[in-house]
């Protein structure tokens, strides 16, 4: 059986061949449609990027990298860190797994580790203009969703402990007999 190595993408014998001005074309398409019954002007600047502002106040970008076959969507939540970085990494880190709460999406620090973002990848191949839409949309409600919550989670003191139950010492100092 041959060998491959996964880790250096799909095998050129199977992978689709992209050409990145067709990938870039088409996905200038689906985001002229998408503008269009936003009433908005988008499309991909040179860099292959597209920023798209939401009246939640989420800003998405969509970026098809040269040569890549894919399409990543990505939105920044919230500064990092921020009041309680444990408790939002822990949410975060239950949510994403297997995607069942994020939509599919994951959670990671964007590369400079000052803002914890909202990232999610597609195949361009398996998009069209309404999966396309479809995913845009989901995608800027979920990450709308997540930054409200995480937001309300970091302003939240951090919960006081548990109260434990009393040593013995203490008890005898207060005059109470344990029973």
């Amino acid at each position: 059986m041959p060998s491959h190595n996964f880790l250096a993408g799909p095998s050129p014998v199977t992978a689709p061949m992209h050409h990145p001005l067709d990938e870039r074309t088409l996905v200038n398409g689906w985001l002229r449609q998408l503008g269009t019954q936003a009433r908005m002007s988008l499309q991909l600047d040179d860099q292959g990027l597209c920023g798209i502002g939401h009246t939640s106040g989420v800003d998405c970008v969509v970026e098809v990298p040269d040569r890549s076959g894919r399409l990543y969507l990505w939105s920044p939540l919230l500064p990092w860190p921020g009041l309680h970085p444990q408790l939002i990494a822990e949410r975060c880190l239950g949510a994403h797994f297997l995607g069942a709460q994020t939509g599919g999406a994951s959670f990671a620090l964007d590369p400079s580790g000052t803002e914890l973002m909202f990232w999610q990848i597609h195949p361009i191949a398996s998009l069209d203009e309404s999966r396309f839409a479809t995913a845009v949309i989901e995608f800027i409600q979920q990450a709308a969703q997540w930054r409200d919550n995480l937001q309300r989670l970091d302003l939240r003191p951090p919960a006081d402990p548990l109260p434990r139950p009393m040593a013995d010492t203490e008890l005898e100092a207060a005059g109470i007999q344990r029973i």
